[in-house]
């Protein structure tokens, strides 16, 4: 597929880095670099062998995104935007988040974390509810998001929503 990136990294040795990944994967990418007061973010993922992970991230620059950071003619071209819920934060990069929806075709995001989730619920309900047409999620974030402790609460939930909602369930394998 064609892809391209909308973000922050820094011109820093980790901004170098993520910008060589980038162009090794032929990813475009739709940002201006440059030295910045926070540094590159990084993320360190531990996956068990039952398939559950935990990250350990620092946000860095990322964190930062904001509204004059997305490349509208970028989103308005492409069939597809993906989000990353761990970014979404009130002030700027909710601003980010808000004019690259306002944009796009087709909006899909993660939810990232259940912690992300806890802080942002009602923020993200409304997102899943009312603009996002594909959800990922892990069984703990959605679960919390729509505050249930069943499965099958869940599915009900995501038939009523009527969209493409994607749960990941650890050894369990996924549900769509």
């Amino acid at each position: 597929n064609d892809v391209g990136f909308i973000g922050k990294v820094n011109a820093d040795d980790l901004g170098q880095k993520y910008e060589e990944g980038l162009t090794k994967e032929k990813v475009k990418y739709f940002y201006n670099k440059k030295q910045e007061t926070s540094p590159t973010g990084t993320c360190l993922i531990l996956i068990t062998p039952d398939s559950e992970r935990t990250m350990v991230t620092f946000l860095g620059i990322a964190g930062k995104i904001n509204q004059n950071d997305i490349d509208e003619k970028a989103v308005q071209k492409s069939e597809m935007i993906f989000f990353e819920g761990y970014l979404w934060d009130q002030g700027e990069p909710k601003s980010a988040f808000d004019k690259a929806m306002s944009l796009s075709n087709t909006k899909a995001m993660s939810l990232s974390d259940q912690f992300c989730v806890e802080r942002h619920k009602d923020d993200f309900l409304n997102l899943v509810k009312n603009k996002l047409d594909i959800i990922f999620a892990n069984e703990q974030e959605i679960n919390s998001l729509i505050d249930v402790n069943n499965f099958d609460e869940v599915i009900t939930f995501g038939k009523q929503l009527g969209k493409l909602l994607i749960i990941t369930r650890g050894e369990k394998g996924s549900v769509a």
